[in-house]
């Protein structure tokens, strides 16, 4: 996978201040639907240019490499040595990989609505952080017409998850704390995981609960009214990470 590592924001009709907020050119021309698009694309690539430059990511393929049609995650360089990791996870409408909140970033800043910060805080506390991509989970072929083709193991948010917890996550094998932060929906795939994790964790002693807290972010709700009372003391009782 290769990504453009460029950190330099370029757009004709915006300069990022301070490396931070969009400010608009004193003569740009009145703003149009497409450009909203074009400066979504060019602030996510920016964003993960950053993630991998300044902070030292590397993508991993979901499924494979080679793989007909694939999408990656980011992971920090020590994601398999390091005794603590971040894993997180977005999933929300039209989400792209770095950015929480478009409407904060153009408002108040990449500090208020990008995932760096949030990384730069979980780096210096000895976090190790893998980014998930569960928005994406199909391509467009070649063919003349394109044909959308679901990426084996991420055809939906919940099975992108489940693949990286299965398949990923294991091979971080000095792990021993594992965090989640989960933004809108992602909550929910934080809370399945963490309940699967529990589950196995019982069933098999050799197979650890690593997962000691999850973060969320603009989540309407954690617990579910049919959620049994075990489940509720467990997640009430989860540390801070």
């Amino acid at each position: 996978f290769s990504y453009s590592i460029m950190a330099t924001f370029q757009h004709p009709n915006y300069t990022l201040v301070d490396n931070d907020r969009l400010v608009r050119n004193e003569n740009a021309p009145k703003p149009t639907f497409a450009e909203d698009g074009e400066i979504m694309t060019e602030l996510a690539r920016y964003v993960q240019a950053r993630i991998i430059s300044e902070f030292g990511f590397v993508a991993i393929p979901i499924p494979t490499e080679d793989a007909e049609a694939s999408t990656s995650i980011l992971v920090s360089s020590d994601w398999q040595t390091a005794k603590k990791l971040l894993v997180i996870i977005q999933n929300a409408s039209g989400a792209v990989m770095g950015i929480f909140s478009r409407s904060l970033c153009m408002d108040k800043g990449l500090s208020k609505g990008s995932m760096l910060p949030y990384i730069q805080r979980a780096r210096a506390a000895g976090y190790a952080v893998m980014i998930l991509r569960p928005n994406t989970n199909s391509v467009m072929t070649n063919t003349t017409p394109p044909v959308k083709q679901y990426i084996q193991g991420a055809e939906t948010p919940d099975r992108h998850a489940m693949f990286v917890w299965e398949n990923i996550i294991p091979k971080a094998e000095n792990v021993k704390h594992i965090c989640l932060l989960g933004y809108v929906n992602g909550a929910s795939l934080c809370k399945d995981l963490f309940l699967r994790q529990m589950v196995r964790s019982k069933q098999d002693v050799n197979d650890a609960n690593r997962i000691r807290g999850f973060v969320t972010i603009e989540a309407s709700h954690i617990l579910e009214d049919d959620d049994a009372l075990d489940i509720r003391q467990t997640l009430g009782s989860m540390g801070k990470c």
